[in-house]
């Protein structure tokens, strides 16, 4: 396999921060080479250079042994190098098939009028080719995080390049669509295409990559062959030092203190019942669209339910809003940080605190910013926030100390009860350790867990018991010891029995 893409000692700096320091890559062509490295290791600015969203301060990109001069994502396209971003480039108001075609529309007749035909039938040809059923006539707005993210991963990949850059693709996805996902990638790389994939999960590496290359703090720390790899040496290169995984042991107790009864929200949810106990890790799986994500968040009232009652320590509560959520003791980690998770022009600190502003206060009443301050350093701590600057603006922070901002702005309110959903999307394996840690250090003290992934192996990692979400419906309820990975899928995908 010869070279396809070369990347030549790449550097790039921002005020008070070397992103790039000297980086050097290269993929050959019907090759499936990871891009591994913490929150902060340089992995987004190394792909937005490459793309065109970013100018280089120094070095060089070749294609094909011929030096390109990539000046933005035009040229990038031109080169045939294609990326789908973790942070999806989306119209929400405009249709599917109108997205999919964004910048490759079809005219007809002496007027140049867009043939919508075409769109459509372009669009839905290409999100069944990989397995994805979306209907390409609803409004992108009106689709799930994972179904928009299906979108632009099969317009992407329309464009026939010769090196495609995917930055955790599967994130938002649940087991069934990575499985498309991953035979979508191998079919690119029979046809000779380079590809970049950016993980953090290490089951992806193990089954998908041939090479694997690190990046440490904007350095470039090695590549080496997929098979003289294991886990231990795998993330040691990523983090510099042992990470220890340290199995939770349950310790609910059968005191119940949430009960969702006839739960109902037209077209999503239908007739939902089911409890959570004190000092119990409860997981939901299921695939995208299931309705997973919908049960939580019209339980924290995020979203408008029909009807249906919520018990919390025995008592029935009136949810409308997030407000009264908070009020009764429940906290929500959203799917989405940065539209419903964070206030992306705010400091780290406002954000952190914007939970609890009212566990801030002096004797007067009024807010104390030596507390705020005081709270942010110590979650920059507990979290290992990168950088550890609590007057830094949220949208500056890389996409995975994002995520420990909202974690940590939710436990700040000390709920009762958390819901989180999708805990550790975009964070490394060494934040995601930790993250799992303090959901387990909330549960010692008393409080009770949802935890919603699209990670099976996190939900039955995390969770004492897994119900499992089909059609807006729970079609199964398992306890720790009945739960796995088959099991799961067989009653997520319609099994009513496994055997």
């Amino acid at each position: 396999m010869g070279t396809i893409l070369s990347v030549k000692n790449i550097s790039k700096s921002f005020p008070g921060v070397k992103a790039l320091d000297d980086v050097s890559l290269d993929v050959k062509r019907g090759e499936i080479h990871a891009l591994l490295g913490e929150n902060g290791a340089g992995k987004s600015t190394f792909i937005k250079i490459v793309s065109g969203v970013f100018r280089a301060d120094e070095g060089e990109i070749f294609m094909e042994d011929q030096k390109v001069d990539i000046k933005s994502p035009a040229d990038a396209v031109e080169a045939g190098i294609s990326v789908v971003h973790q942070e999806l480039n989306i119209v929400p108001w405009l249709d599917v098939a109108t997205n999919f075609m964004l910048g490759q529309e079809r005219t007809k007749n002496f007027l140049n009028v867009i043939d919508k035909k075409y769109s459509v039938q372009k669009a839905k040809e290409s999100l069944e080719r990989l397995g994805f059923d979306i209907d390409v006539t609803k409004k992108m707005q009106m689709l799930s995080f994972a179904e928009q993210q299906m979108v632009e991963i099969a317009k992407v990949i329309s464009t026939n390049p010769k090196v495609v850059i995917l930055d955790e693709p599967t994130a938002a996805l649940a087991q069934q669509e990575r499985i498309n996902l991953y035979q979508v990638v191998n079919t690119l790389k029979e046809r000779g295409v380079g590809i970049i994939y950016i993980t953090h999960i290490f089951e992806e590496v193990f089954s998908l990559a041939d090479r694997v290359s690190v990046l440490r703090d904007g350095q470039y720390i090695g590549t080496e062959e997929r098979e003289n790899l294991d886990e231990k040496m795998l993330i040691k290169m990523v983090v510099g030092r042992e990470v220890k995984s340290i199995p939770r042991k349950s310790i609910a107790t059968d005191e119940v203190i949430l009960e969702v009864r006839n739960l109902n929200v037209e077209g999503k949810l239908h007739d939902i019942n089911f409890n959570l106990k004190r000092g119990e890790i409860l997981g939901f799986a299921g695939l995208a669209g299931a309705g997973r994500s919908e049960i939580i968040r019209a339980v924290f009232g995020a979203d408008r339910k029909d009807s249906g009652e919520v018990w919390i320590e025995g008592r029935q509560v009136e949810i409308n809003s997030p407000y009264d959520a908070y009020q009764a003791g429940i906290a929500l980690v959203p799917e989405e940080r940065k539209s419903e998770g964070l206030m992306m022009e705010m400091t780290m600190e406002y954000n952190n605190a914007c939970a609890s502003l009212s566990k801030m206060t002096n004797k007067a009443g009024m807010i104390s910013y030596k507390r705020v301050k005081k709270r942010a350093h110590e979650a920059v701590k507990k979290f290992e926030i990168s950088p550890p600057d609590v007057m830094r603006k949220a949208k500056l922070f890389s996409g995975g100390n994002q995520q420990k901002i909202v974690v940590s702005k939710c436990v700040n309110a000390d709920p009762k009860i958390l819901l989180v959903d999708e805990p550790t999307r975009g964070v490394d394996v060494g934040a995601k350790e930790e993250i799992h840690a303090i959901l387990d250090e909330m549960v010692k003290e008393g409080k009770s867990i949802i935890v919603v992934s699209s990670e099976l192996l996190e939900v039955l990692k995390l969770s004492d018991r897994v119900l499992v979400v089909r059609d807006g419906r729970i079609v199964a309820e398992l306890t720790k010891e009945e739960a796995g990975q088959e099991v799961i899928m067989q009653y997520a995908m319609g099994g009513s029995s496994y055997e």
